[in-house]
């Protein structure tokens, strides 16, 4: 087993489709300013940034996922990708966690189906930021 990371500071790797950008980004944007260290695709990639090697090394560097869970997310390889790549570098880590967020009703994928999910609504980014940091917040 490997040793904790319990020295390294809160970082997120935030996964979703382009068709839920606007939630996505809010929801990075209040992990942001919470003091997380936020990969976000908008604020990471730029022209001429491979699609798969710079997801992969922020996905390598993140002690947690907030996997944006929607009919969009089910239909997107790159997310499936996404999520399969952290579940695989944290089968040896109990501090590193995958976090979803649900926007509909769209069952989890089954891999997933352990994971405690949130719903998401506005009151709902205080208890993934408190996930995340272990520290409570104030809605």
């Amino acid at each position: 087993m490997q040793r904790p990371r319990k020295d390294l500071p809160p970082s997120v790797f935030i996964s979703y489709n382009k068709a839920d950008a606007l939630i996505a980004k809010e929801i990075a944007s209040f992990c942001a300013l919470a003091g997380i260290n936020v990969w976000f695709a908008e604020w990471k990639l730029s022209l001429g940034d491979s699609m798969i090697g710079r997801p992969s090394e922020g996905i390598g560097k993140c002690t947690h996922m907030i996997l944006i869970w929607s009919k969009n997310a089910k239909k997107s390889r790159s997310v499936e990708i996404e999520y399969n790549s952290f579940l695989a570098k944290s089968l040896d880590r109990t501090d590193e966690k995958i976090i979803p967020v649900r926007l509909d009703k769209t069952p989890l994928p089954p891999i997933l189906l352990d994971k405690i999910y949130i719903s998401y609504s506005k009151g709902a980014i205080h208890k993934i930021i408190e996930a995340i940091t272990g520290l409570p917040t104030q809605p």
